[in-house]
């Protein structure tokens, strides 16, 4: 411990680094070791993986017409399903068909439309609206005059 108070800083530091560089380097040298007790695995490991191995290489080997049969099961049972499928599809829609109407019908037709008051759909509106304008007491029932139809 004398020897350290006498140190400079600098001559401190450099012992200091030199036992880290030691102590490291010997480190550094037992890793290879070390990972090679690491890795070392039992004799039963190995002649399990041996035997999965050899399953795998037999499977590969095994002849490909075994298989012919279930995939003519699935190929058969597509084509059922896929008859089946088509023949039961409802007969298109008749096309619809345009009717004929004369000019005369259509003229008539044009002119109830514009004789209306309202609209068809603002029918019930404006039933509703002439019931809450004769319920109330003093009103009048033609509070706004109806404009006169223009007749061609």
């Amino acid at each position: 411990m004398q020897l350290i108070r006498h140190l400079k800083d600098e001559e401190l530091t450099d012992l200091l680094l030199e036992a880290d560089q030691c102590e490291l380097q010997q480190t550094l040298a037992a890793v290879p070791h070390q990972l090679r007790l690491s890795t070392e695995r039992a004799e039963w490991f190995w002649q399990k993986q041996q035997a999965v191995i050899r399953e795998r290489v037999r499977a590969a080997r095994r002849p490909a017409w075994r298989l012919l049969p279930a995939c003519a099961g699935a190929l058969g049972l597509a084509l059922l399903a896929t008859t089946l499928l088509h023949h039961r599809r409802p007969p298109a829609p008749p096309a619809p068909q345009a009717q004929t109407v004369s000019d005369q019908e259509l003229m008539i037709a044009v002119e109830q439309a514009v004789q209306t008051d309202v609209p068809d759909a603002l029918a019930p509106a404006a039933l509703l609206a002439d019931e809450i304008s004769n319920s109330q007491p003093g009103s009048t029932s033609n509070r706004f005059p109806k404009e006169n139809k223009h007749e061609n």
